[in-house]
Formats: structure tokens, sequence, C-alpha cells
């Protein structure tokens, strides 16, 4: 058993993702982040079967990690119910799962004075990514 967990959620864009794993990546809650789409979902949302275009965002964490990385994902997601999954690998190559927990672990370690950036070097405030007021997205869309 491997304590590598891979979390995979939705959202409506590829710029919606693409702030979510900037964020989670530069916090270092996960290792890495993916982001895949586009895909359709189709679910059921306030009593009508509904579908949406989305763009999975699957994340690399530890257990260690997990935790906090849903607080932030639940912080920052903007559906009124996100998909939040926690999937647990049957096997993780052991030198993949080393540097996942490497990753992560080093949390809190950037030079003195110095915030998180993502790969684009800009920082990535709560201004940027909170959702608007009255969200009304579904769990998948």
């Amino acid at each position: 058993m491997t304590d590598v967990l891979v979390l995979e959620t939705t959202v409506a864009s590829e710029a919606d993702a693409r702030v979510l794993a900037d964020a989670v990546v530069a916090e270092r809650l996960a290792a890495c982040a993916q982001i895949l789409g586009p895909l359709e979902s189709v679910y059921w949302w306030q009593g009508t079967v509904t579908g949406a275009t989305e763009w999975l965002l699957r994340c690399k964490t530890t257990t260690a990690r997990a935790e906090a990385l849903l607080a932030r994902l639940r912080e920052l997601h903007p559906y009124e119910l996100p998909e939040l999954v926690l999937l647990e690998p049957h096997g993780v190559e052991p030198d993949y799962a080393a540097w996942v927990r490497e990753s992560v672990e080093a949390a809190g370690q950037e030079p003195a004075g110095e915030e998180p950036r993502d790969a684009r070097g800009s920082e990535p405030g709560a201004e940027r990514l909170r959702p608007p007021e009255g969200r009304s997205r579904g769990p998948n869309g």
C-alpha cells in the first residue's frame, strides 16, 4: 500500500482548472496537477438530468496532505457542490511515490519573505481565485 492519493474534480473551463492547479501545486498541496478535457458530463441536478462540458483536474498528493488539499479546493472551487473524489491507487512506482512525498512535504520551505508562486511567476492570490457569489453550478457542471 502507498500513501500517495489522487484527487479528481471537474470545472467548467480550462482556465478554471488552471487556476486551481496553479494554486494547489504552488502551495505544495499537490505534487502535480493534470488538466484533461474537454469532456462531457451527464448528471442529476436540482431534480433534472442535465449535462455540461467540463475539464478534469487530477492532483497527486499524500494522505498527510489530503485534508489540506480538500479544504483549499472547497475554498477555491467555483461550483456550489464540487466533485472532490479521493482515489487510492492499487500501486505506485516507488520512485514516483517518493517524489510526490518530497514535493508536498517541502511545504513552508520557501525562502524567508517569499510567497509561493505558480509556474508563470504570479502569486496565487485569493482575489484571483475566489469564485463569484451566487454559485449555481452543480456537482459536475
